[in-house]
C-alpha cells in the first residue's frame, strides 16, 4: 500500500503590519505549486496585536474554509507576547 499524502487545508494568516510579514508570506505563497496557492489567504488587519486572536476567531467563524488560522507578529515589538499566546491557546 502506498503512502497517503494529506490534502493541504486552507490557511488564514493574519498580521498586524503591512510590510515585512505580509511580504514574507506572499513570497512563500508564490513559491509553492500553483494548485495550492489559493489555499493560503493573507490578511493584514488594522488592529492591535492582542486583538488579532479575536479577529481570527471571527473570521474562521464567518468563513468555514479558513480552517487553520495563524497570527503573525514581531515578538520584539509586542510586550504582551506571553499573554497573547495564552489567549490563542
Amino acid at each position: 500500500m502506498g503512502a497517503r499524502v494529506p490534502e493541504l487545508g486552507y490557511y488564514l494568516i493574519l498580521t498586524d503590519t503591512e510590510e515585512m510579514e505580509k511580504n514574507y508570506f506572499e513570497g512563500l505563497r508564490d513559491s509553492i505549486p500553483a494548485e495550492l496557492k489559493d489555499r493560503i489567504v493573507i490578511k493584514v488587519e488594522k488592529a492591535r496585536t492582542v486583538e488579532l486572536v479575536r479577529k481570527a476567531l471571527e473570521m474562521t467563524g464567518q468563513e468555514s474554509q479558513y480552517r487553520i488560522p495563524w497570527i503573525v507578529f514581531d515578538r520584539d515589538q509586542v510586550k504582551d507576547f506571553d499573554e497573547i499566546i495564552q489567549t490563542a491557546e
